[in-house]
């Protein structure tokens, strides 16, 4: 597979942009192919993105301190879910993968279904090869498809960014406790114990 320019696109897209013969060429083929090759896709753009890597090994605490935070909650007992690694259909013909995203029973139903389903919580672990142009632009991508809230984790400053629009957020970091209780009771953490290692 060869990575090309994709003309009329932004250079950080260029980069991620892939066309081949064996690639889905359409959303649609795209919504019914199941790759097999360790990677992962979206679609934006009108284009195939391929992801490297979604989660790193390094950062693998960092879902580990969400997702034992998650099973406390009544939610998990209730059977809903805190998965990563999910895709979502958001905007039209366009589909994300989020490092972490929650989902309802019901939600998990309409899922299994292959009907169009959007988490209400989204949780993205900022990487370094992450640019701003992508970070910023997937957040109002998953705003616009009515996504409730987004956490933004940067593990190279111990930060935590929690937005609840575009255009309204709240930074975490130490002591300061994050929280998703409007949309999971008691998913409430320290900063800092996001980052804790095991």
């Amino acid at each position: 597979m060869t990575a090309i320019a994709a003309i009329g696109l932004p250079k950080q897209v260029q980069k991620r942009t892939l066309i081949s013969r064996k690639l889905p060429s359409t959303f649609e083929e795209y919504l019914e192919w199941r790759p097999k090759d360790g990677y992962y896709y979206e679609w934006a753009y009108g284009k195939l993105l391929k992801i490297d890597s979604m989660i790193y090994p390094d950062q693998f605490h960092i879902v580990n301190n969400l997702t034992r935070l998650f099973n406390t909650t009544e939610a998990y007992r209730d059977g809903d879910a805190f998965q990563p690694e999910t895709r979502m259909n958001t905007m039209d013909k366009r589909a994300r993968v989020p490092d972490i995203s929650y989902w309802t029973l019901r939600q998990q139903r309409e899922l299994a279904a292959k009907r169009p389903v959007i988490s209400s919580f989204i949780v993205e672990i900022i990487s370094l090869n992450d640019t701003a142009y992508d970070v910023e632009n997937k957040m109002d991508e998953y705003f616009t498809s009515g996504v409730k809230m987004v956490w933004h984790v940067f593990p190279n400053t111990e930060r935590i960014y929690i937005y609840t629009s575009p255009d309204h957020n709240q930074i975490c970091r130490g002591e300061t406790i994050c929280s998703a209780e409007e949309i999971i009771s008691g998913f409430s953490i320290k900063a800092k114990d996001v980052f804790k290692l095991p």
